[in-house]
């Protein structure tokens, strides 16, 4: 069972994965280029000033005053050859040798480029005694003052962006008598850290890649299709049936999460088991309790009853529960006389109509047999007391009425008091004594 979602984990984990894998990408790549940058600066800057102090040893070999002098055009080319092989060698744009007098005009000696162009170029408008009267940097004016450890400084040219290190030429006085200077282009620089940045960061890219890979086909195993699994299983879970337990050998959370479910699913179905017997039971105890109920209401009168003399009797009981301890009874005397019977046991349910039923036999056989409503209530309670395990009481209320004189003797056990009641007048409550 495949399942797919919108908002599945997989498609989580895996944009998770992607965002992830971009920002590492991108922070190598930042990494990468200032790492490429920096170490081009560094090889430039060894580059430029390796040239200065070959080109330094040069003129200390020839003399720069003798490389001034028109007169020696044939030590000035020879000095120009070599000066362009370090040049080439150390692949710089330009090298050059110059003088600055007090008017910071720049007096140029050599200049050679690596370029055979430029080459021509320069040797025609920088060879000996051009000038120029630009403004000094910063670079060459602390070269001037002797410091050697010389900086970058990038200049506009007319043949693009040049980055220049410019070294002091002492004599042997250690006076600043010229100054050495070595370009190289910006483009040459920009490609060479090209070069860096695409050899470093190719083989980062497919490593970080693989290992991405790598972390996603593993999570996918080891996380996403048990989590699949177990979502499927759930899905065809059916409590009715027994179901295949989730099988993993992952020993892990998800491993624990398919054991809960397979607990889960054994305590379901025993639960729904217990559920189905205890609602049996419950379905036979309402039944036996609803014949229970239906033999309670057979034994009190369930009509109106005409006794002679024109007494009617009549009652109507409705238990709470399926039965219950209420009771009335109303019946004829040997002799003629009418007796009614109204009682209330504690307590509901089978007890208080068991209790009910032995209480309103007891009190109606023994009207049968005395006269004394009051001596036969006394007589029950004395035999009830006796009997009486679980301390259960009852109230009690036994009427005789003489239909011939219309006299009425009762005896009340606790019950609630009874109320005469003539046509047209209000109830009469103060039947007090035995006889009325």
């Amino acid at each position: 069972m495949k399942i797919r979602l919108k908002n599945s984990i997989e498609k989580k984990i895996l944009r998770a994965f992607a965002i992830t894998l971009v920002i590492v990408i991108v922070t190598c790549l930042a990494l990468t280029y200032c790492n490429a940058y920096v170490s081009e600066l560094q090889r430039c800057r060894t580059y430029g000033r390796s040239a200065a102090y070959m080109t330094r040893e040069i003129l200390d070999e020839v003399g720069l005053s003798e490389l001034e002098n028109p007169a020696n055009d044939r030590l000035y080319r020879e000095t120009r050859a070599r000066l362009r092989s370090i040049c080439i060698a150390f692949n710089l744009t330009y090298l050059y040798v110059y003088t600055v007098d007090n008017k910071e005009v720049r007096h140029y000696v050599q200049v050679v480029a690596f370029d055979e162009e430029k080459e021509k170029i320069v040797e025609e408008e920088r060879g000996l005694g051009s000038t120029s009267d630009e403004p000094l940097d910063l670079q060459e004016l602390a070269a001037l003052r002797g410091d050697e450890n010389a900086t970058e400084d990038v200049q506009n040219t007319r043949f693009g962006r040049e980055s220049s290190w410019i070294t002091p030429y002492l004599d042997e006085k250690g006076e600043v008598v010229a100054l050495i200077g070595a370009d190289i282009g910006m483009d040459v620089r920009n490609a060479s850290i090209v070069r860096q940045f695409v050899t470093v960061l190719i083989p980062t890219v497919m490593m970080l890649s693989l290992a991405f890979a790598i972390l996603y086909i593993i999570t996918k195993r080891k996380v996403i299709k048990p989590l699949l699994a177990i979502s499927a299983c759930m899905e065809m879970f059916d409590p009715e049936r027994e179901n295949e337990p989730i099988l993993l050998q992952s020993e892990d959370e998800i491993q624990r999460i398919a054991d809960s479910f397979n607990k889960m699913s054994v305590d379901i179905r025993t639960y729904i088991q217990h559920i189905e017997t205890i609602t049996a039971e419950q379905e036979n105890d309402r039944a036996q309790l609803e014949i229970a109920r239906r033999i309670q209401y057979g034994i009190v009168p369930a009509v109106f009853y005409r006794f002679e003399g024109g007494v009617d009797a009549g009652g109507l009981m409705r238990s709470a529960k399926e039965v219950g301890g209420d009771f009335y009874d109303f019946f004829m005397l040997r002799d003629g006389r009418c007796c009614a019977l109204v009682g209330d046991v504690s307590g509901k349910g089978v007890a208080g109509a068991l209790f009910m039923a032995v209480t309103r036999f007891l009190i109606r056989e023994r009207l049968m047999q005395y006269e004394d409503p009051a001596a036969v209530l006394n007589s029950v309670n004395d035999e009830l007391c006796e009997h009486n395990p679980e301390g259960m009481f009852v109230t009690a209320f036994a009427l005789i009425l003489d239909p011939e004189t219309g006299n009425v003797q009762y005896a009340n056990a606790g019950h609630t008091p009874p109320a005469l009641m003539r046509l047209g007048d209000a109830a009469d409550c103060s039947l007090d004594s035995g006889i009325a």
